[in-house]
């Protein structure tokens, strides 16, 4: 057992695996799943959470991460991110958002679109009316 820490065992097992170790968490709880199992493990770390979904969280961040393509997907919300970027791209479309703002940027362009329009702002202005 792990003293003074969060410790669980795995389902039909009566062994308790200790966070931060090289063994994946039981399911359901704080402490990681084995690998080969269904749940997606963060990069550079052991940890995983949600098993048999398709998200993994982080540890240490509410950011998941999406098993089927670089991106990430803001917590709480459809909005992915794009690898190495602020920048955020609407589930669905190519469209890219701008980070802390409704201006939606045109896949490879810096031309930025009214939300919910066809309007294009002026490319290299970090400000714009939409009408």
């Amino acid at each position: 057992l792990c003293p003074r820490s969060n410790t669980s065992l795995c389902p039909g097992s009566n062994t308790a695996l200790c966070p931060g170790s090289n063994t994946s968490l039981c399911p359901r709880s704080n402490t990681a799943l084995c690998p080969g199992s269904n749940t997606a493990l963060c990069p550079g770390s052991n940890t995983a959470e949600c098993p048999g979904s398709y998200t993994s969280m982080c540890p240490g961040s509410e950011t998941a991460l999406c098993p089927d393509a670089k991106r990430t997907l803001c917590p709480g919300s459809k909005t992915a991110l794009c690898p190495w970027s602020n920048t955020a791209v609407c589930p669905g479309s190519n469209t890219a958002q701008c980070p802390l703002s409704n201006t939606a940027l045109c896949p490879v362009s810096n031309t930025a679109l009214c939300p919910g329009s066809n309007t294009a702002l002026c490319p290299g202005s970090n400000t714009a009316m939409c009408l």
